[in-house]
């Protein structure tokens, strides 16, 4: 049987990575080749059916930065927000998880949150920032820890232009 919109890319190590291409353009990393492996053909059905990866995912390690930031967004913090800010936050939210979400929140120091914040635009930084000071606040609530890592942190300044 031959699977539809599966896309094979082979990287200069030799290592083949399977994608499935979704009607619209968007591809969907395969944990492995679907004509072979169980857990692939599985990932492959999920996303012919829509499902997002992220909700295939396995449940984040105890005390990491993922597993902060799913406490977060079923908190009632979250819930009660504008749905704009809800969507902004959620989306920075993803962000931090997909770039550090391994890490235990004991390991976040404040350069990390300054590198994160200097790797944006000033008006990404500005809610960057204030997604770092709510997950904080939230670790330390929970008594992870009782360091904040961005207590001395400011806003960066920049002047807001108005759309034309």
């Amino acid at each position: 049987m031959r699977l539809r919109r599966i896309k094979a890319v082979r990287k200069p190590s030799g290592l083949v990575i399977f994608y499935h291409r979704a009607p619209g353009g968007a591809l969907t990393r395969l944990p492995g080749d679907p004509e072979k492996s169980a857990e692939a053909l599985a990932a492959y059905a999920d996303a012919e059916k829509g499902v997002e990866v992220a909700e295939r995912r396995k449940a984040a390690p105890a005390r990491s930065l993922a597993f902060l930031a799913a406490r977060y967004l079923k908190s009632s913090e979250f819930a009660d927000l504008k749905p704009s800010t809800r969507e902004v936050r959620a989306r920075v939210v993803t962000r931090l998880v997909n770039k550090a979400g391994h890490l235990a929140w004991a390991e976040i120091a404040r350069r990390h949150v300054v590198a994160d914040i200097r790797s944006v635009t000033p008006g990404a930084a500005s809610a960057r920032l204030t997604t770092w000071k709510v997950l904080a606040r939230l670790a330390i609530d929970l008594e992870w820890t009782t360091v904040n890592p961005t207590s001395d942190i400011q806003k960066p300044a920049y002047k807001k232009r108005p759309h034309p």
